[in-house]
């Protein structure tokens, strides 16, 4: 049952008569501002705990559909290089007839071209892996980030009804 704002000052004058002003304030002070539904509960932050474990659970499973579909695309492009190869073999050796010394200069020159291509696809790949490695690495520090800062607010809420019981039981103690 929340108490509304006119019982929190019945209650405050109550306690200066009883207690004095600088008592009764230093009471009132450990009192929850708000109803005692807003504080979070061990099975609050088990729940928590539960869906965020869930998350993670999920965001993973994404990343490693992602990470599969992107294998994929790599083999199908790896096979379609494969196949752009056995093509223009192909055409080399039929070309021999023609000219030797004309498809050794072709031949070097795609060597070349295949090589840059297969750098700068290497270097693709090498900064994909890294992007991806930040990524995960940045929603980890978030997610402990996050972590962190809602258990240091449970505990706070915690040390704060304890003080403000073990105020009430003191008080208590001495109204009787």
């Amino acid at each position: 049952m929340a108490i509304s704002e006119d019982q929190r000052h019945d209650l405050y004058e109550g306690l200066i008569e009883v207690l004095g002003h600088e008592r009764a304030t230093t009471l009132m002070e450990h009192l929850p501002p708000l109803g005692w539904a807003d504080v979070a509960t061990k099975r609050d932050l088990d729940h928590q705990t539960v869906v965020t474990k869930r998350d993670l659970e999920v965001e993973a499973g994404k990343l490693r559909t992602e990470m599969a579909v992107f294998r994929d695309e790599v083999h199908t492009e790896f096979a379609a290089v494969r196949t752009e190869m056995q093509t223009g073999l192909a055409a080399v050796r039929t070309d021999m007839q023609t000219g030797l010394a004309a498809v050794r200069t072709e031949m070097q020159t795609m060597q070349g071209e295949m090589r840059t291509q297969f750098a700068a696809l290497r270097g693709e790949l090498a900064t994909m892996r890294s992007d991806l490695s930040a990524e995960v690495k940045s929603a980890e520090a978030r997610v402990a980030h996050d972590t962190n800062s809602q258990t240091r607010i449970l505990v706070m809420s915690v040390f704060t009804c304890c003080l403000s019981i073990g105020g009430l039981a003191f008080a208590a103690a001495h109204l009787v």
